[in-house]
């Protein structure tokens, strides 16, 4: 709080004007006799009462001394999953407290997309009363954990992660085992299939149906495992023929292997 008061007096016809502020006098003004005092004939009349005091306050708010010291992400946040390209049902949210653990308002936290190529809606939001700072935060195109930085200075920064999901295979290729060559009775390398998405993840737990025209299968369903590949083994027949085999996704997609067979 500063004042200032502004005194207006006058004595034996002199007039002085003083202001005065917190610490003291600041100024003191004197006139020559009052023009109008000696008109009258009064100039030996002693004036002692203070004839104006105006005094004025101002205002002047105190620097903020609360400091941006902890920041914890809140609950619900960590470790959700979306698609590939694909925002997270939850806002990503951070709490912020002053060095007295008290919940700061007005906080500035900034966000970073650490890794998966994701982007988010703010780069730079402000904590709301109860020192809560959010901002929306969608996956990139690659399958697998990503990582988002909320930071209060630069020492003061905490990991956000998430799983990006693959999406539904669009492409289906023979990876290996084809035109292999089996003596009659034993059992085939494996016979390799991959499932992608639009974006070239792997597909994992995707199922696989097969089907041989002879022999038999060690399995007629797999699901691909996290590399998106499946895989399946035969027995070949005890007679000497050419064996197909075929793999199909359930979206129709399929491939087909061929495998000779030859007498012990």
């Amino acid at each position: 709080m500063v004042s200032h008061c502004v005194f207006l007096s006058a004595e034996r016809g002199l007039l002085s004007l003083s202001l005065v502020n917190a610490i003291g006098v600041a100024a003191v003004l004197s006139s020559p006799r009052f023009s109008a005092l000696r008109t009258f004939g009064v100039s030996s009349i002693v004036v002692t009462s203070v004839l104006l005091a105006a005094c004025n306050s101002t205002t002047e708010s105190a620097p903020d001394s609360r400091i941006p010291t902890t920041i914890v992400v809140n609950a619900g946040v960590d470790g959700q999953t979306a698609n590939v390209g694909a925002a997270l049902p939850t806002l990503a949210s951070v709490t912020v407290r002053d060095q007295d653990g008290q919940l700061l308002p007005g906080a500035v936290v900034l966000w970073a997309v650490r890794s998966g190529g994701g982007t988010v809606g703010l780069t730079s939001t402000t904590t709301d009363t109860l020192g809560k700072a959010t901002t929306s935060w969608v996956m990139g195109r690659t399958a697998g954990t990503q990582i988002l930085l909320a930071a209060i200075s630069a020492v003061d920064t905490i990991r956000i992660t998430a799983t990006a999901r693959a999406l539904s295979p669009t492409t289906f290729e023979l990876i290996d085992g084809d035109n292999q060559e089996l003596l009659a009775g034993t059992i085939s390398a494996p016979f390799q299939v991959r499932a992608q998405d639009m974006y070239l993840n792997p597909v994992p737990n995707e199922p696989v149906r097969w089907q041989a025209s002879a022999g038999t299968l060690t399995s007629d369903t797999t699901l691909t495992n996290s590399a998106g590949i499946a895989s399946v083994q035969l027995t070949a027949p005890a007679t000497v023929s050419t064996v197909a085999i075929t793999a199909r996704l359930a979206n129709g997609s399929s491939l087909s292997f061929q495998a000779r067979v030859r007498p012990q």
